[in-house]
């Protein structure tokens, strides 16, 4: 494949079929093919403890402690804002 050229998918090719059919005047129920869903990716107990040992900074501890127990991405811990915790509960 040449640099610039994109892939056409199999569903781009069922979208033309379905028009090509449709024009001439003929009905076909064809469905694009179900695509996996990806897992995500979670570290276990022991990958987590080992991360936790190795930071040496307080702010890095806290914040890796508040991704792991609040199930936080990097980039919803980036936007965090205090107004948004409820320190409370």
């Amino acid at each position: 494949m040449e640099r610039g050229e994109k892939r056409i998918h199999y569903s781009q090719y069922l979208v033309w079929v379905k028009a090509l059919l449709q024009f001439i005047g003929k009905e076909l129920d064809l469905k694009p093919p179900k695509r996996p869903v990806k897992q995500a990716d979670y570290l276990t107990v022991m990958e987590a403890k080992t991360l936790l040992y190795k930071i040496d900074s307080f702010r890095d501890y806290a914040m890796v402690l508040v991704m792991l127990y609040g199930g936080l991405r990097v980039s919803e811990l980036c936007n965090l804002d205090r107004e948004n915790v409820d320190f409370e509960e």
